[in-house]
């Protein structure tokens, strides 16, 4: 359930109502109030899917599965029989979001380049696919490396995967921090409700009242360019990555505040990432729990295997290409970045300048921190 859609403000208060009611009911057994609270959240979670296709429920469900099953086995498992099951957890969940987001965009590029139609399949795109994938593969090898134990509960898995204040735009949630908060008896409370009020109001008003407008003037020279001047048209586009941060981190910063008003505590996308100094910062501020989960488990496996491999050359080439590991670990994650964010050649050659826009500046900085002292006291 969208948060622009008017339904949701109703069923909302009547489930904090429900939450409420049924946590004082329940204040003296704490375990039984835990999981009755959780269990209607997991049911809500659902009916929101739902309203939007009941299949999308379908695949969540057996995202859910799969992951729950995935983690007990590998905890289990040994040496490698571990690290197959972690290779066959991934590469099934890889799959069935390539399969829903990529399938068509691939075959038609493979038919093309054979000289061949390919003609689309009719594949639905599930909602918020890309965001409990990517949760569920960061537990997958977060159980897998030692982070952290298989999780018991099917309740807790469930809930960590659909929860529904992060099913349309995220964030990103990470099961080391999410799974532990449901192991507690997180209870709705009235600093908590405060929190979560004024987190969403401020979102509500990036999403609703910055955004759709700045769109509404973006819309219209976009499309008709050629009645509007060159001024014009470069400022509808500023104006349009204005309305996409507003749009984006509004609507992060409502999931925030509706998930802190039921006691949970999801992580901040945006962190002002328009004052960024170097294009570092900017992704270090810029939907953060993406950038966070490419640079734990895809950046740093990566960096990590090409530096094993470097440190097999002679010295003299491992010297020269000491950077060479993080360089290639930098364009491969953008250009995975570009691809996850959408199912085209625009996506893919967007990741690519991001790495190159990355590579150049770590190399500019790195020659102002050799030549020049006063850099390395202010660099940003």
């Amino acid at each position: 359930m969208s948060f622009v859609n008017f339904a949701f403000y109703p069923a909302t208060i009547a489930l904090l109502g429900l939450t409420i009611l049924l946590q004082s009911i329940l204040r003296k057994r704490e375990r039984l109030s835990n999981t009755c609270t959780k269990l209607i959240l997991l049911i809500f979670s659902y009916m929101a899917m739902g309203l939007y296709d009941v299949r999308f429920c379908l695949c969540m469900t057996g995202v859910i599965l799969l992951t729950y099953a995935a983690g007990l086995s590998i905890e289990r498992a040994q040496d490698k029989a571990r690290h197959r099951l972690t290779v066959f957890a991934v590469a099934a969940l890889v799959l069935i979001l390539g399969v829903f987001k990529y399938l068509n965009f691939f075959m038609s590029t493979a038919f093309g380049l054979a000289g061949k139609a390919w003609t689309t399949l009719n594949i639905i795109l599930p909602l918020g696919i890309s965001f409990y994938i990517f949760s569920a593969i960061g537990y997958v090898l977060d159980v897998s490396w030692g982070n952290l134990k298989a999780e018991r509960s099917l309740l807790d898995m469930a809930l960590f995967l659909s929860f529904f204040p992060k099913q349309v735009c995220g964030p990103i949630a990470n099961a080391r921090d999410f799974l532990p908060q449901l192991k507690e008896n997180r209870r709705v409370t009235l600093k908590g409700l405060e929190a979560g009020v004024q987190i969403f109001i401020f979102g509500f008003f990036k999403k609703l009242v910055l955004a759709d407008h700045l769109a509404v003037f973006v819309d219209d020279v976009f499309y008709a360019p050629p009645a509007y001047g060159t001024a014009t048209i470069w400022l509808a586009v500023f104006s349009y990555f204005l309305q996409l941060y507003f749009d984006f981190s509004g609507y992060s910063d409502m999931a925030v505040g509706v998930s802190k008003m039921f006691g949970y505590d999801l992580p901040r996308n945006f962190n002002l990432p328009l004052i960024a100094r170097s294009i570092g910062e900017f992704w270090d501020r810029w939907h953060i729990s993406l950038s966070s989960w490419l640079n734990e488990y895809l950046f740093n496996p990566i960096a990590l295997k090409f530096k094993r491999t470097v440190a097999e050359w002679p010295k003299e080439k491992r010297r020269k290409y000491k950077n060479l590991p993080t360089y290639a670990a930098v364009m491969i994650t953008f250009l995975l970045s570009g691809l996850w964010h959408g199912a085209g050649f625009t996506f893919i050659v967007w990741g690519l300048l991001q790495g190159i826009w990355s590579v150049a500046h770590d190399v500019y900085a790195g020659w102002m921190r050799k030549h020049h002292r006063e850099f390395v006291q202010n660099k940003p």
